[in-house]
């Protein structure tokens, strides 16, 4: 290989340097006060970045450009150096464009015929002294292209200097350093004077050449030119941030120089990449470094470089440092970032270096005029400590991570009486009056005063901080643990952090008492929750705990073991105390030890009386041996009344609400007993030499079989037990009611109002964590999976199949359903940090768009017990709605920093929920809208489809056609005005051309204030959902490096209906659902003996989607126009008989609810207003009735008739529901028949007293073994004179009632489950690896692998139903499960009855058992098995569906 010569090494390296990062700008001085009083200079900026990776792509357009002139083939520069191609062409990309400017410029200034026109001056500015070199290059490109008669160079004695004069346009051409100066902390630099004045100037000078000018830096981060020139004292900033919004000249003579240097060309291209270019950042990009260097980390190599660039930057004079050109002229981004990192550390070490000087010589100057001997003491130490510090610095420095040394820089600029520095880019956006955005620009801040200029990254932290601060104390140390994963290297690492998680939580319950006296300690000694709660209240429920439990633990556990013994209640309970007590003990070692350590942090505070006695208080209170079962019971009490939840059946939610104190001692007794260690604890033994090894028996043996296998009435015993302990003991609780609601009279347990906020602060939290690693893998027979702490996970119930307390029934499980939940495990998250900051400022706010109101308590809690039933509930629903956003606020901020998974589990019918509390997908559209994959896609014309219709689902278009659905969403888009051209579905391509935008970026905000944005949030219950997804939408088409990972969620018609007409194969109802896309009648069917799979094809398609809903409303309006009573027949015309109203009596029939309760949900859902009309005696009896009238929602009243006040007889509010309930049989007259056959079926099941048992298409076996319940009056081992009324099931007897009302909805519920459960099977076994989660029968996935989960989703429904058909495999199943309780007869036609073998025919035959009958036992009754209600051609019908669903467009929608 050639070796170059110094010339000709120092000209290639200079043009690998014009390959490189570049930063334009302009600078205006600022005249603030504060800065000329602080002798300072400040600058106001604007710049532009230009990327390595832009100028080289350039420069290879120039080459081809240059070769396609001369007839060259385009390889032929492939293997020339830089040098030789431009020996060759003579041209540079970038020096043409600055010479473009030069000759738009002259010639502007010569047809303008402007007198004494200002010269435009260009500063080039290297962070090397050759500059000489560059210039040559220059010159060089300057000759091909321009005459330069006119032209004079002028170079320094030491060539440091370059200055060209091109007519009106004067270059300069110099290292930054000799620009600026050298780390004169008080400048006296005469070219910055000439350039932006003296730094006394008051006024602007106009004869400044600022005001012209334009600088231009090779190969720097801007970060490091704006610490070169605060070293020199000047400061760059962005502005005044009152003033951001106007138009400033520094911006507009950017705009002005890039015109020149640009005319004819569209540079929104660069404005938009300086938005996300890391190295116009202001702050040191310590990540970017980190990033750059992460291969040469792992290496010596990079240590040994590290050592040397610091002994470099300290050995060297400071005033002599001058970056000389390096011996590698490879200009890649690592050679950049190496040489800033160069620049950075010396700027730093000058930093560090002369704030220690100035606060040594501040002390010195305050220790010489001082005369007070013991103040000159300190000060002398002070200047000792402080000189110390500094020669440690001095020696360590070679050794210190850059991130350290910032550290110490910041530290030290606040000893110095310096507000933290505020050094950020960001971008501000110029509104018209329609609150359209038309441009952006960037800067750069810094302090100019005693004010933050901008909100940066700074703000925003403290934004979190502060919501933590207030919500939730767990929420601040959590953060701090799961965000150590961010520095984790390994697996191992992060595995170990999720155990501390974990352990945490797990720990949180004992030693939160213990953390709030430390606390306390610090920020304030007489907390009046620390002095009163846990301290007063703390002695009380102690006493009254060991009292309770004193005799059965004297003379050697004599009571105990007689209790058990006898076994009449109490044993379980002493033994459950006594397990958690020795298992603190074994776990704390030595209780003396632990009372030792608090008691020397705390002896600090030994002096003064008021602290003595807290002192003497907890001292007390951590010797105890029962302050930890205190403290969980208070935790466990606390948490369950903030956080309990009822599922709604309405919507298939969990919602918050106020526990019932039935529901709550139940609830209590069972978490109690989920902390019971697995096993007696070793200790407990062998704390008494004198157990008998028959004792330890009996009682090892009790244990297993009564706490780890306990009964309803013992969980009950025991939660009723300490309820009362605590009540009688402590007023932190306040019981009220009873009330009656639902056939049934409660009363409700809440937080005092004295304890609530602090409580809510420092206790309540969600336990149930997402996780920052792959959940462990389930498998078929093994007990444990998901999170990896067997105590944490028993505390939550992280089973994989979390059965119902209702529900006796055991499910069991095959390899596709494990495999099915690893798979959902699998999926990684990220928090959507747009969408978090933009809550979290709304949640401040007490008119907010997204929360209403909801983001504070209730007024009226304080007045709660006043008040009556139905504003209780108000207030309890509103509360219930600020906790849980508040918890799911908390969760993200939490994990907004990492990765994350979210473990899931089946209920017993194979749905499949999320282990997370409040932050999961299958929760609230605050929480689902703040949810993103981790890995995103690529948008393009074909997967942005997705998109747009998606948009168009959560605005309540859902119905709409997909062409129509695209089409609104291209409506949206053209209303936000951010594009110059307007967009339709034929030039849709054109909407991925980035010239075609009027903005470089967007802000969620700008969306929000947008009229037309404003219109549609009005109503929707998808808002953040919405929001999102338009957000990511238009930042990715700005920006094609960004990554969609919003989650697009397409979900099925009507799943009921649609799984109904797969098994009973009606086609009918498979049309409507969307399940088959043919247009063929049930008579038809019939009559269609033979066809061929090309008359299928040929028989016509629906080309719209269908919609049961509007289906149901068309028949409700037909018996509307038949209402013989004129007046009630007005009123229910003038109602809007919609989808909306109709969905709930729909979903009444696969989920069997019946008509009064169908009626309480349309009340529930706001369409009608129940009220007290009049209460009337009834004739002849002393009881009174309330009659009631109903109110209709403005919302359900036709458009012409709104104002009206329409109200409801309750005759005629009855009549109502019973229309639409029977509306829905007459719009599918066959749901009855298929119903029918169901219920045939749980009758049997009934009368012999059998569970209900099916297995799905994927193998699930499911069991219905619901318990029936009978009210008794409870034990209360507290007070023996007390019982309590308690619902407890009866053993061995099944509720047939409920096992008949539930088959219906829980069997349709395990074939939504099925049909996920076989997508994912398929899924896997085409190794289709794609983002997924589901939502029942909802599926989401990225725009990119949309068209594949449709596809997958729809074969699997085939699958699951027509590979065979399922309906005759569940017949037999079911007359399996008959033929284990009685034996099965047939009769024939001719009514010849014979016995029926499982393996023989029964389609031709009648079958039936014999019962018991009722009212004679001796007489066996004949019970005939239902028969198959289906009729047609399986062949037939099998090909309409499969081939129906596989074209279905809309089988999600």
């Amino acid at each position: 290989m050639e070796v170059l010569s110094t010339t000709a090494y120092l000209d290639e390296f200079m043009l690998n340097v014009l390959c490189g990062n570049k930063i334009i700008g302009c600078f205006a001085r600022s005249y603030d006060e504060s800065h000329i009083k602080s002798e300072r200079i400040h600058l106001v900026s604007s710049i532009i970045g230009l990327s390595q990776d832009s100028e080289i792509k350039k420069e290879e357009n120039l080459r081809l450009e240059y070769l396609k002139g001369e007839g060259l083939d385009p390889n032929y520069f492939e293997n020339w150096s830089q040098l030789e191609v431009f020996l060759i062409t003579k041209e540079n990309s970038f020096f043409r464009d600055v010479l473009r400017l030069e000759s738009n410029y002259n010639e502007f200034v010569v047809n303008s015929g402007i007198i004494n026109c200002k010269y435009l001056y260009i500063f080039h500015l290297i962070p090397y002294k050759e500059a000489a070199v560059l210039h040559k290059i220059y010159e060089t490109t300057s000759t091909l292209r321009y005459d330069n008669n006119d032209c004079t160079v002028t170079f320094s004695g030491d060539n440091l200097f370059v200055v060209r004069r091109n007519s009106y346009v004067i270059s300069i051409f110099c290292s930054l350093d000799e620009f600026v100066g050298k780390y004169h902390m008080k400048r006296g630099n005469e070219l910055l004077d000439v350039i932006f004045g003296d730094y006394s100037d008051k006024e602007k000078n106009n004869e400044l050449i600022w005001q012209n000018s334009l600088f231009i830096f090779y190969n720097y981060m801007w970060s490091n030119i704006v610490l070169n020139f605060k070293l020199n004292g000047i400061d760059i900033s962005g502005g005044s941030i009152s003033k951001r919004h106007v138009l400033k000249t520094v911006q507009f003579e950017l705009h002005e120089k890039l015109g020149y240097m640009y005319k004819g060309f569209n540079i929104h291209h660069i404005l938009h990449s300086s938005l996300s270019d890391p190295c116009l950042s202001s702050t040191i990009p310590l990540k970017e470094y980190k990033k750059c260097f992460k291969k040469m980390e792992e290496s010596i190599a990079f240590s040994t470089w590290k050592r040397g660039i610091h002994e470099l930057v300290q050995d060297v004079k400071l005033k002599d440092i001058k970056l000389e050109l390096g011996k590698s002229y490879k200009n890649k981004l690592v050679d950049m970032m190496m040489h800033n990192y160069l620049i950075t550390a010396r700027f730093l070490y000058v930093c560090v270096i002369k704030s220690f000087e100035s606060i040594i010589n501040k002390i010195k100057e305050e220790l010489l005029k001082n005369e007070n001997e013991k103040r000159r003491e300190i000060l002398t130490l002070k200047v000792s400590s402080k000189e110390e510090e500094l020669l440690r610095f001095k020696n360590n420095f070679v050794n210190m991570d850059i991130k350290d040394i910032v550290s110490i820089k910041e530290r030290l600029e606040k000893e110095e009486g310096k507000e933290k520095e505020v050094l950020n880019i960001g971008t501000k956006y110029i509104k018209t009056p329609q609150n359209n955005i038309r441009g952006v620009r960037n800067y750069s801040s810094v302090r100019t005063c005693n004010k933050i200029l901008v909100e940066d990254i700074n703000d925003l932290d403290n934004l979190r901080e502060e919501f933590l601060k207030v919500t939730s104390n767990f929420g601040v140390e959590m953060k701090k643990i799961v965000n150590q994963v961010n520095t984790a290297k390994t697996e191992e690492e992060k595995y170990q952090i999720q155990k501390q998680i974990e352990n945490y939580c797990v720990q949180f319950e004992e030693d939160y008492v213990d953390n709030i006296i430390k606390n306390s300690d610090s920020e304030n000694k007489y907390d009046p929750l620390v002095v009163n709660l846990f301290l007063d209240l703390n002695d009380k429920l102690v006493k009254a705990l060991d009292n309770f439990t004193h005799e059965y633990e004297i003379n050697n556990y004599e009571r105990l073991i007689k209790e058990i013994k006898i076994n009449n209640g109490k044993g379980e309970l002493f033994l459950l105390i006594l397990a958690l007590k020795f298992k603190i003990k074994e776990k704390n070692k030595k209780i003396e030890a632990r009372a030792k350590e608090y008691s020397a942090k705390l002896s600090n505070i030994r002096k003064i009386t008021r602290d003595q006695i807290i002192y003497e208080r907890y001292s007390k209170y951590i010797k105890c041996e029962s302050t930890s079962i205190v403290s969980r019971i208070i935790y466990i009490l606390v948490n369950m009344i903030s956080n309990y939840k009822v599922y709604d059946k309405d919507n298939d939610t969990l919602e918050t609400w106020n526990i019932s104190l039935a529901n709550l001692k139940h609830l209590f007794g069972e978490a109690f007993i989920k902390r019971a260690p697995k096993e007696l604890p070793s200790l407990f033994f062998e704390c008494d030499s004198i157990w008998k090894e028959k004792d330890i028996e009996i009682i090892t043996n009790f244990y297993k079989n009564n706490i780890k296998n306990v009964s309803e009435e013992t969980i009950f015993t025991i939660g009723s037990c300490l309820f009362e302990l605590i009540v009688n003991s402590v007023d932190i609780f306040q019981i009220y009611g009873p009330i009656f609601e639902n056939g049934k009279r409660n009363k409700y347990v809440r937080i005092k109002d004295s304890y609530i906020a602090d409580l809510s602060l420092r206790l309540v939290h969600p336990n149930k964590l997402p996780m920052v690693i792959n959940p462990v893998k389930w498998e078929k027979n093994k007990k444990t999976g998901g999170f990896l702490n067997y105590e944490y996970n028993n505390i939550i119930n992280s089973n994989l199949i979390h059965k119902n307390r209702r529900n006796l029934g055991e499910s069991s499980l095959t390899v596709i359903q494990t495999d099915t939940i690893n798979f959902l495990n699998a999926q990684v998250f990220k928090i959507n940090k747009v969408i978090l900051t933009f809550l979290l400022k709304e949640f401040k706010k007490e008119n907010s768009l997204i929360f209403k109101g909801k983001n504070f308590s209730h007024p009226d809690t304080s007045n709660f017990c006043n008040l009556d039933l139905d504003q209780k509930k108000k207030v309890s629903a509103h509360n219930s709605k600020f906790n849980l956003y508040k918890n799911i606020l908390t969760l993200a901020v939490i994990f907004e920093d990492v990765n994350f998974y979210i473990p899931t589990y089946f209920d017993f019918r194979g749905r499949i929920y999320s282990v997370v509390d409040y932050l999961n997908y299958q929760g609230e559209d605050i929480s689902r809208g703040l949810i993103e994959f981790s890995n995103g896609c690529v948008l393009d014309i074909n997967n942005v489809l997705y998109v747009l219709q998606y948009l168009a689902n959560t605005s309540g278009k859902s119905k709409l056609t997909v062409l129509n659905k695209t089409k609104w969403a291209i409506n949206i888009i053209n209303n936000l005005n951010i594009l110059k051209i307007h967009l339709t579905i034929n030039n849709l391509e054109e909407i991925f051309n980035f010239n075609n935008f009027k903005v470089c970026d967007i802000k969620l905000e700008e969306l929000i204030n947008n009229y037309y944005i404003k219109e549609l949030l009005l109503d929707n219950e998808d808002k953040l959902q919405f929001l999102g997804t338009l957000l990511s939408l238009i930042k990715n088409l700005l920006n094609r490096n960004l990554k969609f990972c919003t989650p697009i969620c397409f979900d099925a018609t009507c799943s009921g209906f649609q799984h109904l007409s797969a098994i009973f194969l009606d086609v009918e109802m498979a049309i409507t659902s969307n399940v088959a896309d043919y247009l063929i009648k049930a008579e038809e069917l019939e009559s269609l003996e033979e066809i061929n799979k090309e008359d299928i094809n040929n028989l016509p398609k629906k080309n719209e989607p269908r919609d049961v809903y509007s289906q149901v409303a068309e028949t409700v309006i037909k018996k509307i126009n038949i209402v013989k009573d004129i007046s009630y027949k007005e009123k229910l015309l003038k109602l809007n008989i919609n989808r909306n109203l109709l969905k709930r009596p729909v979903m009444t029939i696969p989920y069997n609810v019946g008509l009064n309760t169908m009626g309480q949900q349309l009340i529930s859902a706001g369409f009608f207003s129940r009220h007290t009309e009049c209460m009337y005696k009834e004739k002849d009896t002393i009881s009174s009735k309330i009659c009631y009238f109903y109110s209709v929602s403005p919302n359900l009243i036709k458009e012409e008739f709104k104002g009206d006040i329409i109200t409801f007889t309750n005759s005629e509010m009855g009549k109502f529901f019973s229309m639409l309930y029977s509306a829905v049989y007459e719009t599918f007259p066959s749901l009855k028949k298929y119903i029918e056959y169901l219920n045939k079926f749980a009758d049997i099941f009934g009368k012999l007293n059998a569970p209900i048992i099916w297995t799905t298409p994927v193998g699930m076996r499911i069991e219905l073994r619901y318990k029936e319940f009978k009210t008794k009056k409870g034990k209360s081992l507290y007070d023996s004179k007390k019982r309590n009324s308690v619902s407890l099931p009866i053993p061995g007897k099944i509720d047939h009632k409920a096992n008949k009302l539930s088959l219906l909805p829980n069997f349709i519920h395990s074939m939504d489950s099925a049909n996920i459960q076989l997508l994912v099977h398929n899924l896997t076994l085409n190794n289709n690896n794609i983002n997924l989660f589901t939502i029942h029968d909802c599926f989401a996935t990225t725009p990119n692998t949309m068209r594949i989960l449709n596809l997958e989703v729809r074969r699997a429904f085939s699958l699951m139903y027509f590979d065979e058909i399922y309906l005759k495999k569940l017949h037999l199943e079911f007359i399996r499960e008959i033929s284990n309780y009685e034996h099965i007869y047939k009769e024939d036609s001719d009514g010849n009855e014979t016995s029926f073998d499982l393996l023989s025919c029964y389609e031709n035959y009648r079958l039936f058992i014999f019962i018991n009958s009722k009212k004679k036992k001796e007489e066996r009754v004949k019970l005939y098995l239902p028969n198959l209600p289906f009729k047609f051609k399986w062949e037939v019908v099998k090909e309409i569906f499969e081939k129906g669903i596989s074209n279905s467009l809309y089988f999600i929608n």
